[in-house]
């Protein structure tokens, strides 16, 4: 249960507002054109977007790989694409892997934060761009 535990993040949806203690369940949970706020730093093991577009404000918090091994993000497999757009100020680090663009679009246009994790950005697929 979310509420049991310290919110991590929050997913905006038509209006509506639902809060994660979990990353990975906030970005799995987040539909076409939502938005997803930190509110609290981190960690985010192995979560595949598919077939949609998510905003992520990082909201001046910090994101890190949490299983050793494992990729932070993986935006779109083969078959589905996906946007993640990351907003707002606040870092990513990932000690082992990278986040990976299989098929889709990374849009870091809007973050105004630490910018070092974008070197570990792994771009892959015909129609996959930074």
């Amino acid at each position: 249960d979310a509420a049991a535990e310290a919110d991590v993040a929050e997913v905006t949806s038509g209006g509506t507002t639902a809060q994660y203690a979990d990353l990975s369940a906030a970005l799995a949970a987040a539909k076409d054109g939502d938005t997803i706020k930190l509110l609290a730093n981190a960690t985010v093991g192995n979560v595949l977007l598919t077939g949609k577009t998510v905003t992520l404000d990082l909201n001046g918090k910090t994101v890190k790989n949490s299983d050793r091994g494992a990729n932070s993000i993986q935006i779109g497999p083969s078959n589905s694409s996906a946007n993640l757009i990351i907003t707002g100020s606040g870092s990513f680090t990932s000690a082992d892997q990278p986040l990976v663009v299989k098929k889709g679009t990374l849009d870091l246009s809007r973050w105004t934060g630490d910018n070092s994790y974008i070197y570990r950005v792994t771009i892959s697929g015909a129609n996959s761009r930074l």
